[in-house]
C-alpha cells in the first residue's frame, strides 16, 4: 500500500510555471511509484516518474500516485492527494508621479503599473478634482486625492489600493501691476 502521501510546501503560492514536490512511500512492491496530476488546468507532473509538480493556476492540485505489481505483489490502490495551491499577492503601483506645482485648471494624465491579474486598474477621485479616463483635472484650490484600485482574478488575490494626494494652488489672477 503506499503511504504518507505529502507536498513540499504544503500549502504553495502560485507562480507562473512555479514547481513543488510531493513525495509518497511505495509500498512491497519494487515497482517505483508514478505520479500524475488529475488536474491539469491546476497543476502538471511533467514526468511520471518524478515527483516535481508544475503549478498553472491557483485551486486545489490532485496528484494520483500509483504503483504497479510485480512478480510477488499486485499493484497498489491509487493513492491521491490533493494540495491548495493559494492564489498570489499582486501589487499596483502608479507609473506617474503627483503633480508638483499644480495648479486650478491644470490636467494631468495618470498612469499604472498593473499588477499581475487580468483584472484592469481601476481610478477614482476625490475632493478638488474631476476624472475623465485616466486624466485628473484640478477644479479648484485645496487638495486632490487619486486612489487606483485592480481587483484578483482565479490567481491573484484583490491588489491593495494606492493613493496619490497633492495640493492645488490658486491660479495667477492674469492681472499685471
Amino acid at each position: 500500500a503506499i503511504t504518507t502521501p505529502a507536498a513540499s510546501p504544503a500549502a504553495p503560492v502560485y507562480a507562473p510555471n512555479g514547481t513543488f514536490t510531493v513525495s509518497g512511500t511505495a509500498g512491497a512492491s519494487t515497482s517505483p511509484l508514478s505520479y500524475s496530476s488529475q488536474t491539469t488546468s491546476i497543476c502538471t507532473v511533467p514526468d511520471a516518474s518524478k515527483n516535481s509538480v508544475t503549478m498553472r493556476g491557483a485551486g486545489d492540485c490532485s496528484i494520483a500516485f500509483d504503483q504497479a505489481g510485480d512478480s510477488t505483489y499486485a499493484a497498489a490502490p491509487q493513492v491521491t492527494l490533493t494540495v491548495p495551491i493559494a492564489k498570489a499577492a499582486q501589487t499596483l503601483s502608479f507609473s506617474s508621479a503627483a503633480p508638483t506645482n499644480a495648479k486650478v485648471g491644470d490636467n494631468y494624465a495618470v498612469t499604472t503599473n498593473p499588477g499581475s491579474s487580468t483584472s484592469t486598474a481601476t481610478l477614482a477621485v476625490t475632493g478638488n478634482c474631476s476624472l475623465a479616463g485616466s486624466t485628473v483635472s484640478l477644479d479648484a484650490y485645496g487638495s486632490c486625492s487619486v486612489t487606483a484600485s485592480q481587483k484578483g482574478d482565479a490567481n491573484y488575490l484583490d491588489a491593495a489600493d494606492v493613493t496619490q494626494t497633492f495640493s492645488i494652488a490658486q491660479s495667477g489672477s492674469g492681472v499685471n501691476i
